[in-house]
């Protein structure tokens, strides 16, 4: 689909979301020409940042005009663990939501952590960690997407890069479930959200059975162009899952 089309289906689902007016302005907003534009999330009355012209306004797109996570979860969650939280949009949604749940976010990518954390100022429910969420603790390395995305960034095993003669390494902060649980004191996450570019190979293999049996639902993206074979892992992991799953192809 060329970006004209794309940018006519984004119009119309504002315009139908928000609005003749309200739409357009958020229409606009979205495709400022500045590194950053603040914009009014629809039917909040609250605020939120993000770069225009970037695959932040797609998620927004998905999460605040098509409601991806809206109609997902039990109707009484006091735990969610929002895990690759970008921006902040999905752990704005469930806060919307579920005012009275807390929201533990996860987010690696320093940029994307700066933003989360602006975003998710006013909600004194949500709580932010910059950390990959990752079969262990320690530390993983953050690529970026080869597509240039602001949400494909993914964690991968320590690794080292030679950049003008120096050896860098581009490590960052992993946690695993358990110690997430344990930090928390967190006996039981009624939605578990998990979008990691490919880190759910790593989040749902062996071990898993540890904590899985602590979740009521969870929703998980699951990436097979990144790290081929990530769906299979995950369905094999919630065969025997009985809570409520919704697995989304990347």
């Amino acid at each position: 689909m060329s970006s004209y089309f794309r940018s006519i289906q984004r119009l119309f689902g504002i315009l139908a979301k928000c609005g003749v007016v309200g739409g357009l302005k958020l229409f606009f907003a979205l495709r400022a020409n500045a590194p950053s534009t603040t914009v009014n999330i629809p039917g909040s009355g609250k605020t939120l940042t993000l770069r225009p012209k970037t695959t932040d306004v797609s998620v927004f797109d998905q999460v605040f005009i098509h409601g991806l996570y809206s109609d997902f979860g039990p109707s009484d969650p006091h735990v969610i663990i929002d895990a690759g939280g970008h921006i902040g949009c999905s752990a704005i949604s469930f806060a919307l939501r579920f005012p009275h749940a807390k929201v533990v976010v996860l987010e690696p990518e320093a940029s994307n952590f700066t933003l989360l954390t602006q975003n998710t100022a006013p909600f004194p429910n949500i709580v932010c960690i910059q950390s990959a969420l990752w079969s262990r603790d320690g530390e993983v390395s953050i690529l970026p997407d080869s597509t240039g995305s602001t949400w494909g960034h993914r964690a991968e095993e320590p690794q080292s890069t030679v950049v003008a003669g120096a050896v860098v390494n581009r490590s960052i902060r992993c946690t695993s479930m358990p110690s997430i649980l344990r930090e928390f004191n967190i006996s039981t996450v009624d939605i578990l959200k998990v979008d990691i570019e490919g880190a759910e190979a790593q989040v749902f293999g062996p071990g898993c059975e540890e904590w899985l049996g602590r979740v009521r639902s969870l929703v998980v993206e699951v990436h097979d162009r990144m790290y081929p074979g990530c769906s299979a892992v995950v369905e094999g992991a919630l065969k025997d899952f009985s809570g409520e799953v919704r697995l989304l192809l990347e």
